[in-house]
């Protein structure tokens, strides 16, 4: 390692002076993952919770002696919640826990898929709560949820219960406000470190709600999605603008059902959907992360012919399900215990996601000629509106002659705030302006929707 000797709380005995190395092991320093660890830090005991801390962090690999990220966050969550405090809350690493914490430690952006009792809640609350606590003067967790009182009896139900059982937590809970704040003796309380709720539900979000989701910074910023298919579109997009953070990690969970909605665009197979079968438990997505599947048919319960996992669904109650929700093919079924994505039959629709499929729509279009390139706004409202957003297509003729629209992107517009001079609507409309020149976009191919707060735009 280059920092000091003082900088750092272990030494490599294979890159050090052996003289050293053996002075070091004669004042209490020990060995542990191929590395020799110093007995104190910073004048406080350093234990084996210190040394896991410090392996995850640097991701100790097993080429290098260690146990890879997740087997050491795996031992920091055994050791610091092994012998809880308070209740029965040490955390279980059933199979599907651990397939959980082996993905989310090989990718930024991982999407879990499981029908109900499948323990992504749960997963989630613990894959925040550890990180905050092995950092926390560096870690924002946000959980994104469609209600603060909904969480409660979810995942913010989990992350209380394994913040009383940990004990001695280095911040402070304050359940009514859905936040857990850096805070303790010698740290100044700090509301951009720790733990908080945010809801985000697809029919109250707001451009104003996108604008607080974009402010939060921290070096390491980890944000969870709950209950996702029920999430607005336009905190995704949001929360998107805190990749911009040092290190960052993104899970979304939910039940699958419809290809297109929050959830189901998160997990959108790199080739479509129609390039995965309802066999294949994992898959990459679009978005370059990892989407796991969860089917309640096939956990351990099931296969083993045991209840070994009580939180788990059994055979019966599999059994029980299909009956109440109208058989093994239903659509409750096929969501909340085979945790398919399914397209939905939509009665209010003009085209059901089967046949957007099945018409190839949602691939990318090939050309006859050079299309030309079109935009359309949604404006939002003044305020307490959805998000402003402007969307870049191409029009023209496919490889089959026939008059295609294809859109390429939707770029959400915000207002800033603290520029006084400009009114919003001439802010927005100078966003609007500078990415149609960019994009090619000429005035005759520019239109929207003028109502609500569409009028000045058009």
């Amino acid at each position: 390692m280059s920092r000091p000797l003082k900088e750092v709380p272990c030494i490599d005995p294979l890159t050090s002076d052996p003289n050293l190395v053996d002075r070091l092991t004669g004042n209490g320093w020990k060995m542990a993952y191929g590395l020799l660890w110093r007995p104190s830090w910073n004048k406080v005991p350093f234990t084996q919770l210190d040394v896991e801390r410090w392996c995850y962090l640097f991701r100790r690999s097993e080429l290098s002696g260690g146990l890879g990220p997740a087997g050491h966050f795996r031992n920091y969550v055994d050791i610091r919640w092994g012998k809880p405090k308070t209740g029965a809350a040490k955390f279980v690493w059933h199979p599907w826990a651990l397939d959980m914490l082996e993905t989310a430690c090989r990718t930024s952006f991982l999407g879990l898929a499981g029908g109900g009792s499948s323990g992504k809640s749960d997963f989630m609350a613990m894959w925040g709560l550890a990180n905050w606590d092995i950092a926390p003067m560096d870690t924002k967790v946000l959980i994104i949820t469609t209600s603060l009182k909904d969480a409660k009896s979810r995942i913010w139900g989990s992350v209380e219960k394994y913040y009383h059982a940990a004990g001695g937590m280095p911040g402070k809970l304050l359940s009514s406000f859905g936040m857990i704040r850096l805070q303790g003796q010698g740290i100044d309380p700090d509301a951009q470190r720790g733990l908080e709720l945010f809801a985000a539900d697809q029919k109250s979000f707001t451009e104003d709600d996108g604008s607080k989701i974009k402010g939060f910074k921290a070096p390491r910023m980890i944000v969870l999605f709950d209950e996702m298919p029920d999430l607005a579109k336009a905190s995704i997009a949001s929360a998107s603008n805190l990749m911009s953070n040092p290190w960052y990690h993104f899970t979304g969970s939910g039940n699958p059902s419809g290809y297109f909605n929050t959830f189901g665009e998160w997990c959108e197979p790199e080739h479509g959907y129609d390039s995965i079968t309802e066999d294949d438990e994992e898959w990459r997505t679009k978005r370059g992360g990892i989407c796991l599947r969860f089917d309640s048919r096939k956990n351990i319960n099931v296969t083993s012919g045991k209840t070994i996992y009580p939180f788990l669904h059994t055979k019966e109650r599999i059994d029980e399900i299909a009956k109440q929700s109208g058989g093994y093919n239903s659509p409750g079924f096929r969501s909340h215990v085979a945790a398919q994505f399914t397209a939905d039959i939509g009665d209010n629709n003009i085209y059901t996601e089967s046949e957007l499929v099945s018409s190839g729509s949602m691939g990318k279009a090939v050309w006859l000629d050079e299309p030309v390139k079109v935009a359309a706004i949604d404006p939002s409202f003044s305020s307490g509106g959805d998000t402003f957003a402007l969307v870049i297509g191409s029009f023209g003729r496919n490889s089959n002659g026939i008059k295609t629209l294809s859109r390429d992107k939707t770029i959400l517009l915000y207002e800033n705030v603290e520029n006084k001079a400009t009114p919003r609507s001439q802010q927005l409309a100078n966003q609007v302006v500078e990415h149609c020149k960019k994009e090619n976009v000429k005035p005759m191919n520019f239109g929207g929707d003028s109502t609500g707060g569409g009028a000045p735009f058009l």
